[in-house]
C-alpha cells in the first residue's frame, strides 16, 4: 500500500511538474513574442520617421527655392501673381502609421490639407488685390511648419538631425519672425485707422455711410 501511495505521489508530482513546465514554456513564448513584436514595432516606427522626415525636409527646401525664385521674378520682372505653392511628395503606401506616435502621425497626415488651404488663401488674395506677398507669407509659414514637424519626428525616434538643411530652416524662421512683426504692425495700423474713422463719425466730420 505504501508503495502504491508513493507511486501515486510520484505520478501526481510528475503531472504537476508537467503543468509547471507547460506554463513556464508558454510564459517564455509570450515573452519572446512580445519582445519580437515590440522590436518590430520600434523598427517600423523608425522607418516611418526616416521616410516622413526626408519628405518634409525636401518640402522645406522646395519652399525656400520657391520663395527665392518668386522674389527674383518679382524684383526683375515685376511679377506679382500668386503662383502655385510647392507640392508635398506623397508618402509611401507601405507606411504603417499605427506604429508611430499618434499625435505626430495625425499632424503629418493633415499637412497636405494645410497646404491646400494655404494655396486657396494665396489665390484668393491674388485675385482680390494682386497681393504677391501672401504667397511669400504662406510659403514661409509652410516651410517652417514642415521643418518643425521633421525635427520632432527625428527627436522622437532618436534620428540624427539634418544639419545640411539647418541654415535654410534658420533663414525661413527669421523671415517668419519678420513677417509676423509686419502682420502685427499692419493689424495695429488697421485698428488705428478704424478708430480714426469712428472718431470722425462721432465728431460729425464724416457722415455714416448708412446715414
Amino acid at each position: 500500500m505504501a508503495d502504491d501511495l508513493s507511486l501515486v505521489s510520484i505520478l501526481q508530482l510528475a503531472g504537476f511538474g508537467g503543468v509547471v513546465a507547460a506554463v513556464a514554456n508558454q510564459t517564455i513564448k509570450w515573452g519572446v513574442d512580445s519582445f519580437t513584436e515590440n522590436r518590430k514595432r520600434k523598427f517600423d516606427a523608425t522607418y516611418v520617421a526616416i521616410r516622413v522626415s526626408v519628405i518634409l525636409e525636401a518640402y522645406v527646401s522646395a519652399c525656400d527655392t520657391h520663395i527665392r525664385n518668386r522674389d527674383v521674378a518679382h524684383d526683375i520682372q515685376g511679377i506679382s501673381a500668386a503662383g502655385d505653392l510647392p507640392k508635398l511628395a506623397e508618402f509611401p503606401s507601405n507606411i504603417d502609421w499605427r506604429s508611430c506616435d499618434s499625435a505626430l502621425a495625425t499632424e503629418v497626415l493633415g499637412f497636405p490639407t494645410r497646404i491646400e488651404a494655404a494655396q486657396s488663401e494665396a489665390v484668393r488674395a491674388d485675385w482680390a488685390s494682386n497681393d504677391y506677398w501672401v504667397t511669400h507669407l504662406e510659403a514661409v509659414n509652410l516651410g517652417v511648419a514642415a521643418w518643425d514637424l521633421a525635427v520632432r519626428f527625428r527627436t522622437r525616434y532618436r534620428l540624427a538631425p539634418n544639419e545640411m538643411l539647418t541654415e535654410v530652416a534658420d533663414a525661413l524662421k527669421k523671415q517668419k519672425s519678420k513677417n509676423d512683426m509686419r502682420l502685427v504692425a499692419l493689424r495695429e495700423k488697421w485698428l488705428a485707422d478704424a478708430e480714426k474713422g469712428r472718431e470722425a463719425v462721432r465728431s460729425g466730420v464724416v457722415k455714416p455711410v448708412n446715414g
